[in-house]
């Protein structure tokens, strides 16, 4: 492992590791606050009907958590802390181009990621069940008639916001940060880590974490966040198309919803898991069809400068994505070792979150 040692390097990554610290506890803080400013909002909402106070609720407690806390949050610190420009936010925030094929992919393992929440939900419950404790969503109230409006709207806020602004808080320079102190692998499994717990609800947190270590394969893997924003844009998407669904009956061709309709239990774990083999074989295509646009546009490059011969290019068993180092942060392998100082408020957010979340598990038991 490649330490820094030229100042000027180790001054950049100490305060890239310290913005992702300041990041993650203002993250925590703020959605901590959401919540008790959400409940105390729903209770002031006497007069509206059942619909319309779950509507304006989630409005709300939307832009307290999505835009304000997961975005303007890092905006700011990047703004003040780092002193970046404004048009280079998205990039430092890991956003970069990927192909169009890496984009279609991304549909299709946003498509299959229910079913692998499933699975994780199905092993958690029973856990759950066995120390005498039974969790449960909380399903959104929809008016007896479907309402299109009604229906964008929980897009915009179940699918659009979550999938720009959490990824970008959690896949952004936080994750960078992580990088930059921790090997791979530990960063899949803390990333993951950030990401269950930063819901701060129990019944969420364990397939909302294991979702979020694929996240975060990928966006290491791709070096950049926007497949994981397709992915979870398409996630939270079909989530709440299959909610619809099944209130007004509809019969629709998605993978949750079609393992949703199945009574029998052997079935419904046969179909359970073939789905989620589909969602694996689907990721690791992404990943391959990533490295080999990657091979290309590095050959196409090494062609015109006259470093390959055009032969030798087309030969299929060139591979030379190994030569370069493609991204920032999350593709250079210089590591910086933080001090107490740096990863406080790192281990302070983890903890608030942490709290946050056992809280509403003694919510159940009581």
């Amino acid at each position: 492992m490649e330490k820094v040692s030229d100042n000027s390097l180790l001054n950049s990554k100490q305060k890239l590791v310290r913005a992702g610290g300041i990041i993650l506890f203002v993250g925590a803080c703020g959605l901590a606050l959401s919540r008790i400013a959400a409940y105390f909002f729903s209770k002031a909402l006497t007069g509206m009907s059942e619909v319309d106070a779950e509507i304006v609720s989630n409005v709300f407690f939307t832009v307290l958590v999505q835009l304000i806390s997961l975005f303007v949050g890092p905006f700011l610190v990047y703004k003040l802390y780092l002193k970046g420009k404004t048009k280079n936010f998205l990039t430092v925030s890991n956003v970069r181009p990927v192909s169009v094929g890496v984009c279609l992919l991304a549909v299709v393992v946003g498509v299959f990621a229910p079913v692998f929440s499933t699975l994780i939900n199905l092993i958690v419950n029973y856990a759950f069940v066995i120390i005498g404790v039974s969790l449960h969503s909380s399903a959104t109230i929809l008016p007896e008639q479907f309402n299109f409006w009604v229906l964008l709207l929980n897009v915009v806020l179940t699918a659009v916001f979550p999938g720009i602004c959490e990824e970008i808080f959690n896949r952004g320079i936080v994750l960078s940060g992580l990088r930059s102190m921790f090997s791979e692998w530990a960063v899949i499994l803390l990333g993951g880590l950030v990401f269950g717990l930063f819901h701060q609800y129990i019944f969420q947190t364990f397939y909302t974490g294991a979702f979020g270590m694929v996240l975060v394969f990928i966006t290491l893997k791709t070096k950049s966040t926007l497949p994981a924003m397709i992915i979870h844009f398409t996630n939270n998407f079909v989530a709440v198309i299959g909610e619809f669904a099944s209130f007004y009956n509809w019969q629709v061709m998605l993978p949750n919803s079609l393992i949703a309709q199945i009574n029998n239990p052997i079935l419904l774990i046969f179909a359970i898991l073939v789905g989620v083999a589909a969602f694996g074989f689907f990721v690791f295509l992404l990943i391959k069809c990533d490295k080999a646009s990657k091979n290309k546009k590095i050959i196409k490059k090494l062609i015109d400068e006259g470093k390959i011969p055009q032969d030798v290019a087309k030969n299929k068993n060139v591979n030379v994505a190994g030569i370069t180092v493609i991204g920032g942060p999350l593709g250079d392998v210089i590591y910086y070792k933080p001090t107490l100082k740096d990863t406080f408020l790192y281990w302070a957010a983890f903890a608030l979150a942490l709290v946050v979340t056992l809280s509403t598990l003694f919510w159940y038991m009581i």
